[in-house]
């Protein structure tokens, strides 16, 4: 079992990586805590600012049927968040193999892909487009965006 630590203050800049919708309403919920990716976190623990794609992705059969999903299954941005826009931030605490159990907690599987540990979710009241950071277009991977404006979001 992974000890939860508590996590440190909001760096100047933080990473912040793209999330298909709505698996990235869920992660800044709280809701998903497993986020699946195709290689390990290659960082200390820290913060990842929680950008959302444009792509809609559609859940699983599995993962649709898990306790808390039915409110993402939709397109209602109130719910799943706009695109091209930070709605949030999660802790990464490390990383490992993902295991098919893990579907409760990240919504999908797929063999040989990784589990990034996801806590201490926030949701943003007001998403942040990704314009006011600096960023012209949503980027495809992860970018370094100021940590000031999403301390500030945190208060709103």
């Amino acid at each position: 079992m992974t000890t939860v630590l508590p996590p440190p203050p909001i760096p100047d800049r933080v990473l912040c990586g793209p999330f298909h919708r709505p698996y990235g309403a869920m992660a800044a919920d709280g809701v998903k805590t497993i986020e699946t990716r195709g290689r390990p976190w290659h960082k200390e623990p820290s913060w990842l600012a929680i950008y959302n794609c444009t792509k809609i992705a559609k859940l699983q059969n599995e993962a649709a049927r898990q306790p808390g999903a039915d409110r993402y299954t939709g397109s209602d941005e109130t719910v799943i968040g706009p695109d091209a826009h930070v709605i949030g931030m999660v802790f990464i605490q490390g990383s490992r193999l993902l295991q098919p159990e893990d579907v409760p907690l990240s919504f999908f599987y797929e063999p040989g892909r990784f589990a990034w540990l996801l806590t201490h979710a926030i949701r943003f009241v007001e998403p942040i487009p990704m314009q006011a950071l600096g960023i012209k277009k949503g980027p495809q991977s992860a970018v370094w965006v100021p940590g000031g404006p999403l301390s500030d979001a945190r208060k709103r």
